[in-house]
């Protein structure tokens, strides 16, 4: 698939779209008033189903990104870009909490918000951690042949997602270990194409085939929760990020958009542009208590309202996200670009000294 490199590709931006929705249906799941997790109740069931769009919706927002950065050279501009706008969020976000003094606002958050990084937003750290791990990774993906590149892959994926995933150990696991592999697979997708990889066809019927099992696995473990306790009480077990099912759910997913040629639109690009922001806003640690609780998803009664109720709220949400950021891009992007070319240039200069007295030249 051919990809004009003069313009933002729709579709992938399309699917960081769709991500980030899924990310807010997995954040109403995780912190909106329904708590009936150790009683059967297809209220739960529908509650699990939500939450597990959101892990997907990480995994592919992470392959987004590490598919363009493949064989990019370093640019200290991107995770300083990061850096000033998740501190633009913190702090706008504290002004409104002492301005309006929100009754959730505490030492804690106070702290958290004027020392964002690393206080706050633990996506957003481990993703300035990934880019700045990028030049390393780059060298290791231009390095490898094809059949060393599937053993690392192969070897990777045995021991923090197939050995998690079945056997309870974590073997290494972290954060900064799911977003490495998942930009190795990016690498992979990206130099390796083949005729498997961009059936459109065949990786779409896997997809659903993935997405079905894993929403099987709801429905399974929650109707055995209702004999044995435990499954119930882990019923949500297969929709952890690392997980066998999320981790194909998310590959295929990002294969199905990859496969599919969506002419360059403007519209869809500059809302996409807004899907950082929206994860800063919405995520922020007071907005999500303020937010959340006002989502009273405890009085929805059938799995299918429920559904339709998260899905809902979430939209809500993201529309309103969506708006404020796409006003502050508006009205600081120019701003906040300045402002990270001036310290890209400083930190730049810093690090070239560094770098001349530990090499003496």
């Amino acid at each position: 698939m051919k990809i004009n490199k003069t313009q933002r590709n729709s579709s992938f931006e399309l699917l960081r779209i769709i991500s980030m929705f899924l990310i807010i249906m997995h954040h109403f799941s995780l912190y909106g008033t329904f708590n009936n997790d150790s009683i059967f109740s297809f209220e739960k069931i529908g509650n699990e189903i939500l939450r597990s769009g959101g892990k997907i919706g990480l995994n592919v927002f992470v392959l987004i990104g590490s598919y363009f950065l493949i064989e990019k050279n370093f640019n200290i501009k991107r995770p300083i870009k990061i850096v000033l706008n998740v501190i633009f969020y913190s702090y706008a976000i504290l002004f409104i909490a002492l301005l309006l003094n929100w009754p959730v606002l505490s030492l804690d958050h106070i702290v958290s918000s004027i020392i964002p990084v690393p206080k706050s937003y633990w996506f957003a750290n481990y993703y300035i951690l990934l880019l700045l791990c990028t030049p390393a990774l780059n060298i290791l993906v231009n390095s490898f042949t094809k059949k060393q590149y599937q053993n690392a892959l192969m070897f990777l994926t045995t021991i923090w997602v197939l050995i998690p995933t079945f056997f309870l150990d974590t073997m290494g696991y972290s954060p900064l270990a799911l977003f490495v592999y998942l930009y190795l697979v990016a690498g992979y997708i990206k130099k390796f194409p083949n005729k498997i990889l961009e059936n459109k066809k065949g990786v779409l019927i896997f997809f659903f085939v993935s997405l079905t099992l894993t929403i099987l696995s709801i429905y399974c473990l929650n109707f055995l929760g209702i004999r044995y306790q435990m499954a119930l009480l882990h019923s949500d077990y297969f929709v952890d990020a690392n997980r066998l099912l999320t981790i194909t759910n998310s590959i295929s997913l990002f294969l199905v958009f990859r496969n599919i040629e969506i002419k360059s639109n403007n519209i869809i690009n500059f809302v996409a542009g807004s899907m950082f922001g929206v994860y800063l806003i919405h995520e922020n640690a007071m907005v999500r208590e303020v937010l959340w609780k006002y989502v009273d998803s405890a009085k929805i009664e059938g799995g299918l309202n429920f559904l339709l109720y998260g899905i809902l709220v979430s939209l809500v949400v993201f529309i309103g996200c969506t708006f404020i950021d796409l006003l502050r891009r508006l009205a600081l992007d120019k701003c906040i670009d300045k402002l990270t070319d001036r310290f890209s240039k400083i930190l730049g200069n810093v690090l070239l000294k560094i770098r001349t007295i530990l090499c003496g030249n």
